[in-house]
């Protein structure tokens, strides 16, 4: 992962990004969701590309309303309404890969205030065994092989730490070989 790739999806994601908490019943837990929503396809393409996650594509379509118009004054009590919705891209990352990405960007937002702390408690509440337990093994081997650095937070809590970790903490090459 090239440091200008960073500098630029940092940049994506302060002007055009959505840092928020899903709040879904089914879920025990809230789920952090870095969200990007934007016209501009090719950078939602570079988005997914960069983590390794799959873009959204909204097709443009054609709303027809009609609204109540004034009745007291207006010769026409109601007024057609045609509103074009253009297409629109959407990119997302959840749970501990938006945790690595968002710690990985810190360093190259304007602003980066709660950001360590909000990495700090989605990372601290990662599952350790049971449902989740595959999916977040399996997001930080992605974000690994793309080039992130991953937190040491997320290592504690990966299922292959010992034998996978060196002493600094780090994948040692040889035992990415095997994710």
């Amino acid at each position: 992962m090239r440091t200008s790739d960073k500098a630029w999806m940092a940049a994506v994601v302060e002007n055009r990004g959505k840092i928020h908490f899903t709040n879904v019943a089914s879920r025990r837990t809230n789920q952090l969701v870095l969200r990007v929503t934007t016209k501009k396809m090719p950078v939602i393409e570079r988005l997914a590309t960069l983590t390794g996650t799959k873009p959204h594509l909204n097709r443009a379509r054609t709303i027809v309303t009609e609204r109540r118009g004034c009745a007291e004054h207006c010769d026409e009590a109601h007024v057609h309404t045609v509103a074009e919705i253009p297409e629109v891209g959407c990119w997302a990352i959840s749970g501990v890969g938006a945790a690595i990405v968002v710690d990985n960007l810190r360093p190259y937002f304007m602003d980066d205030t709660g950001i360590e702390v909000l990495v700090h408690n989605v990372l601290t509440g990662l599952p350790t065994a049971g449902q989740g337990r595959h999916a977040v093994d399996a997001t930080i081997v992605r974000l690994r092989r793309l080039g992130w650095k991953i937190p040491p937070a997320a290592l504690e809590h990966f299922v292959g730490t010992p034998q996978g970790r060196g002493a600094r903490g780090r994948f040692e090459r040889k035992h990415l070989a095997q994710f």
